[in-house]
């Protein structure tokens, strides 16, 4: 997703340059021609395109100094001939993009001129100054968003720039900025597959953006049919099959969902975890139970979605030795830890039950709502104190959840049945709490 990615064709290696000298290959016929034709025809600036244009060909087979410098002053000549002729200036600028990130440095002030006295360089898909800058200095914060404008402004026909800043958006969870400046770069070209993928995740993730307000959800079939076609167009990509089946997922074709994540995983089985995930959204939870970890796995999400699972299965001892070993991985959350927390309950194991407790108040970032639950985990507020916490849909639906776990442990499951349906009708559909919620009112009516 990130796109610092070389921005050039035929990107200059560094340990080509230096090991290659063309003082010892024996030059072509056909190049010796050339030589002679701009020999004989000083003046004549197609003669000169010819030669440069044979000797970008060689310095893309075998980059070395002593072509690179025969290009440089060729197309510096060529410029002066043929002023109007575009060729010789985007390629003496494009060539110089790519010498910045062998030495390492670039004269941007310079760089600019020569783009102000060629603005033909601001419509085509080519970095413009600012940000070959941007690449070798790598700004953060303020000063990176500052130079990612920047670079739309000075080009907004470059992709990768209009990508990258729409990304930095993203990041700041302003979607709807984001989508704009992808849907704006797709205008100008729409056959980027970057575009396309971009385009895809922050359409789902705007779909999502009333989800816990309103319970509503934006039409996807557009979306899905955009992210089919991704599929199509890179069936090894993994990435894509995953994007497909979140669609999926929200659209509750679970069905759908487990068969798109298989792909994904078939291909790179990094991506079982989500795949177990999409398991448990399909009601399919002794597929999570009885999965055993692999050194390719993530193993904090395979944890957090086996813990899940046992909760829905009602296996209270596996719930609590998975938390017990959740909350020693590096990328353990409160909700994992939490819930966990109850499995030892339902075992009358007060103590380990509060040594988790304890450790998710000490030991994890909680942000006020997760710390009204671990206070209603605690006993520290009751349950009416916990629901009036709750300040929309999606921690409404984790306060019937963690209040159902609390109403099992007292031996009150008719009621946290009646919790579940609450959970389901609520109807956050990318929430573990809806997946566990499915699954018991499955298990309920059979």
């Amino acid at each position: 997703m990130f796109y610092r990615i070389v921005l050039l064709a035929g990107a200059i290696l560094l340990s080509g340059c230096e090991s290659t000298s063309t003082q010892n290959v024996n030059a072509s016929s056909e190049l010796v021609g050339l030589e002679q034709q701009v020999k004989n025809y000083p003046n004549d600036s197609q003669a000169l395109r010819n030669l440069v244009e044979y000797q970008l060909k060689a310095f893309e087979r075998e980059p070395d100094y002593d072509l690179l410098n025969k290009l440089q002053s060729n197309l510096q000549q060529g410029i002066k001939q043929a002023p109007n002729d575009r060729y010789f200036a985007f390629h003496y600028y494009r060539l110089n993009l790519q010498l910045a990130f062998v030495e390492q440095e670039y004269d941007e002030q310079k760089w600019q001129g020569f783009y102000n006295q060629h603005p033909f360089l601001s419509t085509l898909d080519i970095a413009p100054p600012v940000y070959v800058s941007y690449l070798l200095e790598q700004p953060q914060d303020e000063k990176m968003l500052a130079a990612l404008k920047q670079t739309v402004r000075d080009n907004p026909f470059f992709m990768n720039g209009a990508l990258e800043l729409a990304y930095y958006y993203y990041n700041q969870d302003q979607v709807e900025l984001a989508l704009y400046i992808v849907e704006a770069a797709r205008k100008r070209d729409d056959s980027n597959p970057d575009a396309k993928s971009d385009w895809v995740l922050y359409q789902t993730e705007y779909a999502l953006n009333n989800m816990c307000d309103t319970g509503t959800y934006k039409p996807l079939d557009d979306i899905i049919t955009e992210s089919r076609l991704l599929t199509q167009s890179f069936p090894n990509d993994p990435f894509h099959f995953n994007l497909l089946a979140e669609l999926f997922r929200i659209s509750n074709k679970t069905t759908l969902a487990v068969y798109t994540a298989q792909k994904a995983a078939k291909l790179d089985p990094s991506y079982q975890s989500y795949l177990n995930e999409m398991y448990l959204w399909d009601t399919k939870i002794d597929k999570v139970i009885d999965y055993e970890i692999t050194d390719v796995d993530s193993k904090a999400e395979i944890l957090l979605t086996q813990i899940y699972a046992n909760i829905a299965a009602g296996n209270w001892d596996k719930v609590a030795n998975l938390a017990s070993r959740y909350s020693q991985a590096d990328e353990a959350r409160i909700y994992g830890v939490l819930y966990g927390a109850y499995g030892y309950r339902m075992q009358g194991n007060g103590q380990e039950s509060r040594e988790l407790l304890n450790f998710a108040s000490e030991q994890l970032e909680l942000d006020d709502w997760q710390k009204g639950m671990l206070n209603f985990a605690k006993g520290s507020i009751d349950e009416t104190q916990l629901m009036a916490l709750a300040s929309d849909r999606c921690e409404q639906s984790e306060a019937l959840f963690i209040a159902a776990l609390n109403h099992i442990e007292n031996d009150n499951a008719e009621l946290a049945e009646t919790y579940w349906q609450r959970i389901y009708e609520l109807d956050i559909r990318t929430f573990f709490e809806f997946a566990v919620a499915k699954n018991k009112i499955k298990a309920a009516k059979k």
